[in-house]
């Protein structure tokens, strides 16, 4: 059972996927600098908190603490060499010379933020958190895994690996009930188990410090009706399924009298379509006559969930954004991967149903999803704002277990509501629309 420190801690380290300026992902700096703020607000200024980071110059001045590079398991060409890699830093003498590990072998706690990368698609992260994993247990320092999606995918080593580091884990949280099972089914005990919504719930708005020209979102009092859709690179340029979705917007927020705001949640052009979100928002934005909101950070893609009338998104961060601020979102699951993330955040809420699968908005079937959504908007923001009380309280419960498990007191919180959970509610809305169908 995971326990209250007996001294407050002096050093924690905060391993998060964080790629700078150049390699900015939304929702990665989203959930590490909730993470950040709650240790520093919890643990004042005598606590030194350590992020790891691709560029730490970047994001030691963007988060005001220390950073460390992470131990190199990206520059491996196959699990042969991550495999090398990581037993020839498993071992004490290299500790002192390796940034990360020695900001490890120095910290009262290690946490692991939130995120979707222990997962046999992204092989470096899983190798660099095993490794992180086996320092810690060598200088006793406890670990604590928040917010993650586990999985779906574990191949061989990668699944020997992950049950290592989740069993001698003293905290496993997860954010949807797939990755609890498979928790559990790696060898998870249940006191150490925690249910929880995502790491970024607790990170506040900031409209960005520039709107693209010709937007007008309004103001606080009077606000103009926007479509905040994010979308990622799910097919190269001029391919007709961008094309379709677009004008299936296009459509749709003309009927309503809407704006669409494209908001790019990863910049960079990666993959092998070698595109960003930017240069797909830019697309879309030609084909539907939207802007595209670049440069707006985390902060800034959660006001612009905040803002919005109706919230599409492809990615998963825009749709937990959107239910943590009230605003109805569809969510555009392109895989199984993203199918668990994005229904995990929508079952949170209760409102598991409003989903369509990329694959499936062809003919007309996105704009008949996103009329109805318009259509019931009244319904569902209601629904939303009844369910806060329920999120701030799972939020709530995670910051208390993180903290109590580095040594420090959650502050004092307000009372929640206990008496509504939307995913047990059998009233929940559901879509009516044949666009559910097949």
């Amino acid at each position: 059972m995971l326990s209250e420190r007996p001294s407050p801690p002096r050093h924690v380290v905060v391993v998060a996927d964080l790629g700078g300026g150049e390699g900015y992902h939304v929702g990665d700096e989203a959930m590490a600098e909730a993470n950040v703020a709650m240790l520093r607000e919890a643990g004042g200024e005598d606590l030194t908190i350590t992020v790891t980071s691709a560029d730490p110059t970047w994001t030691a001045a963007k988060l005001g603490c220390a950073a460390v590079p992470w131990v190199g398991f990206a520059e491996c060409n196959d699990d042969r060499q991550r495999l090398r890699l990581l037993a020839d830093r498993d071992t004490a003498r290299v500790i002192a010379d390796t940034p990360l590990l020695a900001a490890v072998a120095d910290a009262d706690a290690v946490i692991i933020s939130g995120g979707g990368n222990i997962n046999s698609q992204w092989p470096d992260h899983l190798f660099e958190r095993a490794l992180v994993g086996r320092t810690a247990r060598r200088h006793h320092t406890p670990v604590l895994i928040t917010g993650q999606t586990i999985g779906p995918r574990l191949d061989g080593v990668h699944r020997d690996l992950t049950a290592e580091l989740l069993v001698s884990a003293h905290l496993v949280g997860v954010r949807e009930p797939h990755s609890a099972a498979l928790a559990t089914e790696l060898g998870v005990g249940t006191d150490a188990l925690m249910i929880q919504a995502d790491d970024s719930l607790g990170l506040r708005p900031a409209p960005p410090d520039l709107l693209p020209d010709g937007f007008d979102p309004g103001s606080p009092d009077t606000p103009k009706r926007f479509i905040a859709v994010t979308v990622h690179p799910i097919a190269a340029a001029g391919d007709p399924l961008v094309a379709a979705v677009a004008r299936q917007l296009a459509e749709v927020a003309d009927r309503v009298g809407a704006q669409l705001l494209y908001v790019p949640h990863v910049p960079a052009a990666v993959g092998p379509l070698q595109r960003g979100d930017t240069d797909i928002a830019h697309e879309m934005a030609r084909l539907s006559g939207g802007w595209v909101l670049e440069g707006a950070g985390a902060r800034g893609a959660r006001w612009a969930s905040a803002a919005a009338w109706l919230v599409v998104a492809t990615r998963y961060h825009p749709v937990v954004f959107a239910t943590a601020e009230a605003t109805p979102a569809l969510a555009l699951p392109s895989d199984h991967y993203t199918a668990v993330k994005s229904l995990g955040a929508l079952g949170h809420v209760g409102l598991g149903g409003w989903h369509l699968n990329v694959p499936d908005v062809v003919g007309g079937r996105l704009a008949a999803a996103v009329g109805e959504m318009a259509a019931r908007r009244g319904e569902l923001a209601g629904w939303l704002r009844d369910a806060q009380s329920h999120l701030r309280r799972l939020e709530t419960q995670r910051q208390a277990r993180v903290l109590a498990g580095v040594g420090l007191r959650a502050p004092e919180g307000e009372a929640h509501d206990s008496t509504f959970d939307p995913v047990t509610r059998p009233d929940a809305p559901r879509p009516a629309g044949s666009w559910v169908q097949g």
